[in-house]
């Protein structure tokens, strides 16, 4: 009677199914195998984000085990930030590592550049002796610039500032004689290349109140750049100090932006006032 039921009990194990992989603790992680960034916590654009899971349900043969990832991160569009990143844990267990689960890690560094708002982690996980895989996606939150993507080529944020370490423009832009003016902007909305590549150029102009032009630079700066990720927007400040004994009165700043790839103009104006 006990030989029958030890057949019993271990034909039934033998038919028992696989364990099914599954991934847990899954966290975004401030560096190394630290503490998890949470909402309303954030994460800045150029960071290194740290990620870690566990695994279950591998397989053992033979007491030998060999898990896999592959992490990629994306925008809130869909767009991959960096080329996905793999790594393997490959371990000999023995009775004592009954309950032994792999933890994986990796960390992936962020663009210099991005748009506020959530972006996601998306980890996928093989069990390579099962051929079995699982699937995991960690959101985060990207702090930035109050900027935000445009349909098509455009200039945001156009002010003044105090000087170049000046957090928020003046409230009123005005400048004393021999003041140097400090300007600010961003340019969004256009194209790139299917290899990354952006071509924007702008130029200024400044114009005094009876219209008369005082300086025209017509390619006062331009991006060439090439990327995985396209620069989202491109930040851009100027600073300059007019003759002296230029009369107090007021001038207008104009900033006119070309995008070669998109094949788009546009051009924005400020203010402000010397007194």
């Amino acid at each position: 009677m006990r030989l029958l039921l030890g057949l019993c009990i271990a034909a039934l194990l033998s038919a028992a199914p696989p364990a099914t992989l599954q991934m847990n603790r899954g966290m975004i992680q401030q560096y190394e195998d630290g503490p998890p960034v949470l909402r309303p916590d954030t994460v800045t654009a150029g960071e290194t984000i740290h990620f870690s899971f566990h695994l279950q349900g591998f397989t053992r043969k033979e007491d030998h085990v060999l898990v896999s990832y592959s992490a990629q991160a994306f925008d809130p569009h869909g767009v991959p930030l960096a080329p996905a990143i793999t790594a393997k844990n490959e371990s000999m267990l023995t009775a004592q590592d009954r309950d032994w689960q792999p933890k994986l890690r990796g960390n992936i560094v962020l663009p210099e550049l991005l748009f506020p708002g959530e972006y996601k982690l998306h980890i996928q996980a093989e069990d390579e002796i099962a051929g079995t895989s699982v699937m995991l996606d960690l959101p985060f939150l990207v702090a930035g610039p109050p900027v935000a993507p445009t349909a098509s080529l455009e200039i945001q944020g156009f002010d003044y500032y105090r000087d170049d370490e000046a957090e928020k423009p003046l409230p009123v832009a005005a400048y004393r004689q021999g003041e140097e003016i400090h300007a600010r902007f961003l340019i969004t909305g256009y194209r790139h290349k299917e290899d990354g590549s952006i071509h924007v150029s702008y130029g200024i102009k400044l114009v005094n109140a009876a219209g008369n032009v005082l300086f025209d630079n017509k390619e006062a700066a331009q991006d060439d750049t090439t990327a995985f990720y396209p620069k989202p927007y491109i930040p851009a400040q100027m600073g300059f100090t007019l003759k002296p004994g230029t009369a107090a009165g007021e001038y207008t700043l104009e900033v006119t932006a070309h995008d070669a790839v998109g094949e788009q103009v546009t051009s924005a104006k400020r203010s402000f006032r010397l007194e």
